[in-house]
């Protein structure tokens, strides 16, 4: 039986008996227990925003978040990076969500939405960005895009069969994939290594295409990731951006993280080269490059708490840990009452962005669902009104509860 570090269950335990809040890095990880075994009984969750820490505990899932801001020598920016540690079991496993389709001719997660609406209806502990394919197949479908979606299974359902040919000259993605087997185990693959069908009989609950991969049995893809003169395989070494990745450190036991990029006059992003060696860090034997950009995000108990761009995208899939109650997952609810009568809910960060209302009265309660920061840097809060509409207004239009 895996066996997990157990003081921060038992630690839990007694926060439940207590209600004393205790953070994790202060625990003693001396002593081994499965998750199975503990005695763990009520549920453990701990938010710190401000020094950047998400914790979440029960008897078969543990995962600890942290936020890291590191001044770099590149123009003076910041590098700020979220770093998720997962020890998932066979009782609560990874799994996708997914957008519901919208006429008959979509598939599931071809259907794009706000990822914290994504959230909403698919409540679960922790959400991370995947690799976009619902995109690929729509561009395929009103474009004409020739590119091929790659190989995708999700929760056991192949969605698409069709890969990138890997002796072929090599494009961008490449669509190498990253298989979750039933075991709780991770492998990558060259695109086309194997087929949907194949990695089904093997065991596989989800498949995920895009890359490159970072990671393989342990050793660095150098041809994948090397920076020297842009010598990688798809000339985009030297490229910072906004980045996640998932790797796996044993089964079971996960690592995922998502870079901030924007603004740009702020932060900066990374290379893959940087991933390898934090995937590396983390101790990951298997690694994967998801799509970055304005796709990648990190969402906890509902709220979004790194996004690698201004804009996110909108989203129809999403990597899930823990599985919550439908009403009971987005976990403590933020409110803000607007400072004067007159507030405009728009449907972008900008001033100029399209209005979608106008908030009549002043100290009317609006519910925070995420936060973003406009080209200038400025906080907007994305909110839902008692009316059920969404949208941004700017910071210093309400005042937080």
């Amino acid at each position: 039986m895996r066996e997990i570090k157990a003081v921060l269950l038992l630690v839990a335990l007694l926060l439940s008996v207590l209600m004393q809040p205790v953070r994790a890095e202060e625990l003693d990880y001396s002593e081994n227990v499965s998750l199975e075994e503990s005695d763990l009984k009520e549920n453990y969750t701990y938010i710190n925003e401000e020094e950047g820490i998400w914790e979440y505990a029960s008897s078969d899932l543990l995962i600890r978040v942290t936020r890291h801001r590191e001044k770099t020598e590149f123009k003076g920016l910041t590098l700020e990076y979220c770093v998720a540690d997962i020890h998932a079991s066979a009782s609560s496993p990874l799994y996708a969500i997914l957008s519901e389709p919208k006429i008959r001719t979509e598939i599931p997660g071809q259907h794009k939405e706000k990822p914290e609406t994504l959230a909403a209806k698919n409540p679960s502990v922790l959400l991370i960005s995947d690799d976009y394919y619902g995109h690929r197949i729509q561009t395929r479908l009103e474009n004409g895009a020739k590119w091929p979606v790659g190989i995708v299974i999700r929760n056991g359902e192949i969605l698409s069969e069709s890969t990138r040919d890997s002796s072929k000259k090599p494009e961008f993605p490449p669509e190498d994939t990253l298989a979750v087997y039933k075991d709780g185990s991770m492998k990558t693959f060259v695109s086309d290594e194997y087929t949907a069908q194949e990695y089904i009989d093997q065991g596989a609950e989800q498949v995920f295409s895009f890359g490159p991969r970072l990671i393989q049995n342990g050793i660095i893809c150098e041809e994948e990731v090397k920076v020297e003169e842009d010598k990688s395989k798809y000339g985009t070494g030297k490229y910072r951006d906004a980045r996640a990745a998932i790797g796996m450190v044993e089964p079971y036991h996960y690592i995922a993280i998502v870079v901030r990029a924007e603004p740009d006059n702020k932060y900066v992003g990374v290379r893959f080269d940087w991933l390898v060696e934090k995937m590396q860090e983390y101790g990951c034997v298997e690694a994967i490059n998801l799509d970055g950009g304005g796709t990648a995000c990190m969402i906890f108990m509902g709220e979004t708490i790194i996004q690698g761009r201004v804009a996110t995208r909108n989203l129809g899939s999403m990597i899930a840990f823990g599985q919550l109650e439908s009403g009971n997952s987005v976990g403590i609810k933020r409110t803000a009452k607007t400072v004067k009568a007159g507030v405009n809910l728009r449907e972008k960060t900008s001033k100029t962005s399209e209005k979608i209302t106008s908030i009549s009265k002043k100290n009317t309660e609006v519910e925070i669902l995420s936060e973003a920061y406009d080209s200038a840097g400025v906080l907007w809060y994305y909110v839902v009104t008692e009316d059920g509409e969404e949208g941004y207004i700017r910071n210093d239009m309400l005042k937080t509860n």
